[in-house]
């Protein structure tokens, strides 16, 4: 065919659905950022989870995290509004002079 006659669709969905393939869901800000609706991202993940299918392409110490949660840092003494510093100083500034 030269051209693709009118009226003619393809469901691309259910034919990659046919074919083992299964479409991603949306992120979650899909409202207010285009790239979050993913519609035109399908995985051929054959009933594998994210975990299992990385062990798939690497070793199992490169997946390893430290930490599940980054910890915040925080203060170990609550510091009072009324704290002053000891000897408060002069933050040195640079001063030109003129040469003859």
């Amino acid at each position: 065919m030269t051209s693709i006659p009118a009226g003619y669709w393809l469901d691309l969905t259910t034919l990659a659905a046919q074919y083992g393939w299964q479409r991603l869901p949306a992120l979650t800000n899909w409202r207010t950022y285009y790239g979050g609706a993913r519609f035109n991202e399908l995985a051929f993940i054959q009933g594998l989870d994210w975990q299992s299918a990385m062990l798939q392409l690497y070793p199992p110490d490169v997946l390893v995290t430290p930490t599940i949660v980054v910890p915040p840092t925080r203060t170990p003494t609550r510091t009072p509004l009324w704290y002053r510093s000891p000897t408060p100083t002069r933050t040195p500034t640079a001063h030109f002079t003129n040469t003859p």
